[in-house]
């Protein structure tokens, strides 16, 4: 019996009318329940993806600081020698 046919009908007793209603109700929550559960197992394998993917991102951020820091202190050793090769080689154009 649907719910609105069953409020509209006479002789219909109020414990019939709450148990369509309950049923209604209950099919509507578990199809919900469905939806939510689908999209979550949709959702799921993904979400893994990204920490995977993240946990990756993490490891070549690091990996890009300690380069630039690597090179930084590279450049730093080297400049003092560049100087002094560019002062050379003035006092050789002389």
């Amino acid at each position: 019996m649907h719910v609105t046919t069953a409020s509209r009908e006479p002789g219909v007793s109020p414990d019939a009318l709450v148990a369509t209603i309950l049923a209604a109700h209950t099919q509507k929550f578990d199809d919900i329940l469905n939806a939510v559960q689908s999209i979550k197992s949709t959702l799921e394998p993904k979400i893994d993806v990204l920490r995977i993917d993240m946990g990756h991102l993490r490891e070549n951020h690091k990996k890009l600081k300690d380069l630039v820091a690597t090179t930084e202190s590279t450049v730093s050793e080297l400049r003092p020698s560049l100087a002094d090769a560019t002062m050379h080689i003035k006092d050789l154009q002389k």
